[in-house]
Formats: C-alpha cells, structure tokens, sequence
C-alpha cells in the first residue's frame, strides 16, 4: 500500500508538470499516458527503499503500541529473532531492485524518455546503443560517441549536412572534441569533406568554429544513457570511452550506483528497526513522519556523494557506497 501510494503520488506530480508542455507543444494526452506507464517501473524503482523503510516502522510501530512485542518477548522471543522476517523481506526487495534495473528499465527508459521527448519539443534518439548516438536535424544528421553534460562537450562528434531536395550529402564534419561556447561550436582535432558536382575536397583542422542549428540542449538525450542501460552494458561502455581517452568518470560512478542503489532498500530497513521499536508507542502517523524526513536525509547524501564523484573529488566507488 505504501509503494502503491508514494508511486501514484509520483506519477500525478510528473504529469502536472508536463501538462504546459503538452499543450503548448500540441501533443496528444495519450502521448503522456503511454509516458507515465512506462516510466511507472522507474518510480517502483526509486519509491522502494522509502516504502520499506516506512512499512518497517509502521508495522513494529504498531506492534509495540499495542504490546505485542511485549507479549512475544515474554515468550523468551528475541527483538532480534522478531526482525528476521522483515530483514529477509528486505534482502527479497534489494533482488527485486537489480532485477528490475537490469531487466526491465533498460527498456522502459528508452520508450519513456522518447515519449518524454515528444511531449517537450525535443527529438526523440533515433539510435541508441552503448556505443553510438545519432539524431536527426532540419536539415542535418548528428552522431557523437560520448556527451558530457556538465562540460557541453561532445567526443567523437560528426555532421553530416545533406540535400534533402535530393538527398545527397554535400559535408560532413568531424572532430574529436566540440565545445559549445557563445552560441558557437568549437570543434578540435577535425576535418571536413565538402562534395561537389561527385568530387570531395578535404579540409584538416586543429581547432575551428563553426555555427550550427542546434545547441547542446538538442542532445540532452545522453543524460539517461545509464539508466538505459544493463550493468555489463554500461561496464563495456566505460572500458571503450575510458580506452579511447574520453571522460568516462561520470559514467564510472553510475556503474557502481547500479550495484549500490538495489542495496539501500535493505540499509535504510536496518536504519528503521530500532527506531520502530522506541517510537511504536507515538503511533503509525509519527512513524510516517519520521520516515518521509530520514527518506529526505538519505536521498540528500546520496545526490551529494555522487555529485562529489561526478566532480571527481571523490573516486567512483567512494561516491556510490558511501
């Protein structure tokens, strides 16, 4: 009932705020429907530590003010022994956690984010692998290997500029890196190729700035990259991106966060038994209470560790485990 509650909660909050969005850009509201449904695991996905945690201190909450656990310790059971059940219940929900990471999400990510992308006037990703990336402009194609956010810097970055009269390429650019800076791309270790009348001329460059029709907010596909993925999927894509010389950090940290985050459903019920049984006399709504503001704690540290990872303060696995 609580993972019910706090899901469907999520969901309406989601929906409210992409209803401007929906109408200004003319999307049918099936459009958000099929949205919220496949983005409906994801929120499973993150509500389920919060709604263990809340549960464990509901149930012996309720149990301690009642005097049931008075009753059982009398009969020589152990608090200990009481909290087996819920601690194996936990083990159980922290298996549930991975198997929906890595067997579900993957692919409910990547229609619910095009689906997302629709509603908010933004591309949908054509392709996606862990390896390449390619979208589709007015009158241009776009492929990049890598696309850190935080930098607005594209690796391995290519355009290709076509006829559409025709559909005949007439250029293609390429660099190695490209900065967006003052509404310009700056593009290093490059060449293009211009085809005339059947014949290519070849240009090299080392830096060069060019102006193009879209800005780094066309590729914010990429932020979702990891939660699109499996964990062998996103170990291959750090070992490629880290051999070519790319800055694979951030992608390092979300490696070990998809072995970390399953855990926390299990840490945060170890954190809510004892105070379940010193507060059960205050009654479920205390323990509701003390849940949503220890959930809000924990969720505040986790974003900090893992922004200190990002920001490569701390080392990936510090960042995620911590």
């Amino acid at each position: 009932l609580t993972l019910i509650a706090l899901v469907v909660i999520a969901e309406v909050i989601v929906a409210t705020q992409l209803v401007d969005d929906l109408f200004k850009n003319k999307v049918p509201v099936s459009i958000l429907i099929q949205y919220l449904k496949f983005n409906f695991p994801q929120w499973i996905f993150w509500v389920l530590p919060v709604s263990a945690m809340t549960t464990t201190l509901v149930t012996f909450g309720m149990l301690t003010r009642h005097s049931e656990v008075i009753a059982m310790r009398s009969s020589g059971i152990s608090l200990y022994r009481i909290a087996v059940p819920v601690m194996v219940l936990a083990i159980g929900l922290c298996g549930i956690a991975y198997w929906l990471q890595d067997y579900i999400l993957p692919v409910t990510n990547k229609i619910a984010n095009n689906y997302r992308a629709q509603i908010r006037g933004e591309p949908p990703e054509l392709f996606s692998s862990f390896e390449r990336h390619w979208l589709s402009g007015a009158d241009s194609f776009y492929n990049y290997d890598v696309f850190d956010i935080r930098k607005n810097t594209m690796y391995g970055f290519s355009v290709y500029m076509v006829d559409l009269q025709n559909f005949i390429l007439t250029k293609r650019i390429y660099a190695r890196q490209a900065t967006f800076k003052n509404n310009k791309w700056f593009l290093k270790q490059g060449w293009q190729r211009t085809f005339v009348r059947g014949r290519a001329k070849y240009e090299p460059f080392k830096t060069e700035d060019v102006k193009l029709p879209v800005t780094p907010d066309y590729f914010r596909t990429e932020q979702e990259l990891p939660s699109e993925m499996t964990f062998n999927e996103l170990r291959d894509y750090v070992q490629k991106i880290k051999a070519r010389g790319f800055d694979f950090v951030r992608f390092a940290v979300d490696l070990q966060a998809k072995l970390s985050f399953p855990t926390v459903s299990l840490i945060l019920t170890l954190i809510a038994i004892p105070f379940s049984f010193t507060t059960g006399k205050r009654g479920a709504l205390f323990g509701i209470g003390l849940s949503i503001v220890m959930g809000i704690v924990f969720w505040f540290f986790l974003a900090l560790t893992k922004s200190l990872g990002y920001l490569e303060i701390l080392n990936p696995f510090l960042a995620a485990w911590t």
